[in-house]
């Protein structure tokens, strides 16, 4: 991907790796050929697929059943995983549900050949845990839209590397699509997840969100949503 600048801030909706059936796979290189990581389209999410509810770190269980009636208005079949409702008796609370909970979760979504995509209800702590706990050959057989940031980028990390697919670094449904969400968030999520956006393209911040050059030029390379100390601490299983 080339850009002539690069911005303090972009307004723009930041999908780590994106890319959806009929968009070519692609091959980045980062510091030797050793680290080199291959990834794979995923299948547009189609109106009427269901969606699945995922909490794999934190949940907003208050904010379960709003989410389902949004996706269901926008014409998917929502399904809401069981840890989604279930947040752990204090003081763990800020996980939703035991790492074994949160893992068949995330497997159930996967292997449900109904489910078109896997939509994270907030990020928060706790998706770490999972890294070395799920079952890749399963996802690898099984890929489709993982959409979610924050502390979701290890699993970002981990599926791109360990499952070889491309995910979503995009809004979460309790954090960001129920509320605060700026006019182009919704439209162009559902762009990128459904193939209206490819591979390449620009997406044009609001308006009113000014961009500022920190440095001027010409730069090449894969563009990773994420969070920054994450991706540092899983750099093994992105680079």
């Amino acid at each position: 991907m080339n850009r002539r600048h690069f911005l303090t801030r972009t307004g723009a909706l930041s999908f780590a790796s994106a890319t959806v059936s009929g968009c070519a796979s692609f091959t980045s290189r980062v510091g030797s050929p050793s680290t080199e990581v291959s990834l794979t389209p995923v299948p547009a999410l189609r109106l009427d697929a269901g969606v699945a509810i995922v909490a794999p770190a934190s949940t907003a269980p208050d904010k379960v059943d709003e989410a389902a009636r949004w996706l269901t208005s926008h014409g998917f079949m929502a399904r809401v995983m069981p840890a989604s409702r279930a947040p752990l008796a204090a003081p763990f609370e800020y996980l939703a549900g035991t790492d074994n909970a949160r893992r068949e979760d995330l497997h159930a979504a996967f292997a449900a050949p109904d489910i078109g995509a896997v939509w994270c209800l907030r990020g928060g702590f706790g998706s770490s845990q999972l890294v070395d706990k799920i079952d890749y050959a399963l996802l690898r057989a099984n890929p489709k839209p993982f959409v979610g940031y924050s502390d979701i980028t290890a699993l970002h990390a981990a599926i791109q590397r360990h499952a070889g697919f491309v995910t979503f670094h995009g809004p979460m449904l309790s954090s960001d699509l129920l509320v605060n969400k700026r006019a182009p968030t919704e439209t162009n999520v559902f762009a990128m997840i459904q193939g209206g956006v490819t591979q390449g393209a620009w997406i044009e911040p609001p308006a009113d969100f000014t961009l500022t050059v920190l440095v001027p030029g010409v730069a090449t390379g894969r563009l990773v949503g994420g969070n920054l100390s994450l991706h540092c601490k899983y750099a093994r299983h992105v680079l």
